[in-house]
């Protein structure tokens, strides 16, 4: 942007100087006042901005400081800006100073051209924003000049809602919401009546038989302590101090079963808890009481 008006407007070329070290460190042109111009260095050094110049800034900002600046020369409108600013950023490197301009001087930034279509919209937005602002100063100004703003504005709403038009949307949405509740009131008359009919009776069976059938289905059980379902598989599992302990997976139910039994009597012995094969067990024991007597 600044390119394009530098042949319009006067050109101001100045330099930094870093604060910690008093040394030249960048050469630069604006259009716009020195001060600006120097802003927006620092603004793009704090936005992270990866030119040479920033980062050298960003370090300056870093120790609590600002880059300080003088103008160096200006040159009137329709002059050779980029002859000036090439024989600064010379004469500086001549002397010895460490710029840290990365170009001999005079191309300055082309800038980015928005559209026509981007410029409209742009427009149009910053317009509806300073129409929602004067409307807000202005309803600020109505509430500060009518101290009874909230009767007056209840006064608008009640005659509002008693306009012909308003009270006969009113009816509409009343009328609508009875005719709902009507139909779903005869949904359900239909409903029990069909439930009371004896006639149906043999459905109501099946119905119901289909539900159980889903409940089982849902939940298997082996009818075994200890035992549950797990996919295609029986698990075993019991309860030892407070935790559970898990006893595997078996191809049946009863062999879970068996698995729960063993670890149950070696915990708590037989006769000192619940087994789903006792007799098993019970027979098992007795065999081992005639061994050690024979």
């Amino acid at each position: 942007m600044e390119n394009r008006d530098s042949g319009k407007k006067p050109t101001n070329i100045y330099g930094l100087i870093d604060p910690r070290d008093s040394q030249l460190r960048y050469v630069g042109k604006t259009v716009k006042p020195v001060e600006e111009r120097v802003g927006n260095h620092i603004s793009f050094a704090r936005a992270g901005k990866l030119q040479r110049v920033s980062r050298w800034i960003r370090g300056i900002l870093m120790d609590g400081l600002e880059p300080e600046w003088f103008a160096l020369e200006v040159t009137p409108a329709g002059d050779d800006w980029q002859e000036a600013e090439r024989f600064w950023i010379a004469y500086f490197r001549s002397l010895g100073c460490r710029l840290t301009n990365l170009t001999n001087g005079g191309e300055g930034c082309e800038g980015f051209r928005h559209s026509e279509e981007f410029k409209t919209a742009l427009s149009l937005r910053n317009s509806a924003t300073e129409s929602i602002e004067k409307a807000r100063e202005g309803l600020a100004r109505w509430k500060d000049e009518n101290p009874d703003w909230r009767k007056l504005v209840g006064a608008s709403i009640k005659r509002t809602l008693s306009s012909p038009s308003v009270k006969e949307k009113q009816s509409k949405a009343i009328k609508l919401a009875y005719s709902l509740h009507g139909h779903a009131k005869v949904i359900s008359a239909k409903k029990q009546a069909w439930w009371d009919d004896p006639a149906n009776d043999n459905k109501k069976q099946a119905m119901a038989a289909a539900v159980a059938v889903k409940a089982r289905m849902r939940e298997p059980k082996a009818g075994y302590k200890g035992v549950t379902k797990n996919y295609d598989k029986w698990s075993a599992r019991i309860f030892l101090d407070g935790e559970r302990v898990s006893l595997g997976a078996h191809d049946t139910p009863e062999l879970a079963a068996l698995a729960y039994d063993k670890a149950a009597v070696d915990a708590w012995g037989i006769g000192n808890c619940y087994l789903n094969f006792p007799n098993i067990h019970q027979a098992a024991n007795d065999n081992q009481k005639l061994d050690r007597s024979a």
